[in-house]
């Protein structure tokens, strides 16, 4: 097989990469809402999923804080009326 052959054979088989198609678009996450009242959270348990944004909302008198078990995250004290996502 010829250099020239081989080139025109590699362009053919990568032709459907560079097509100029976009790859398809990631699905933006959901936004879930959860309230802080009542010295609990409301809903007690959400099912999140990757690309989810969750926001907790103080709505009690003094400040809460919500964190990860595993630690990756840490809202530190969120005041009342404030929130953290």
């Amino acid at each position: 097989m010829t250099g020239r052959v081989r080139r025109a054979l590699l362009a053919l088989a990568a032709a459907p990469l560079f097509a100029g198609a976009a790859p398809p678009a990631a699905k933006p996450g959901r936004v879930l809402a959860v309230a802080i009242e009542d010295m609990r959270f409301a809903p007690a348990t959400l099912a999140v999923r990757p690309g989810d944004r969750v926001v907790w909302t103080n709505r009690d008198l003094v400040p809460h804080t919500v964190t990860a078990r595993d630690g990756r995250f840490d809202s530190k004290a969120i005041a009342a009326n404030a929130s953290f996502t």
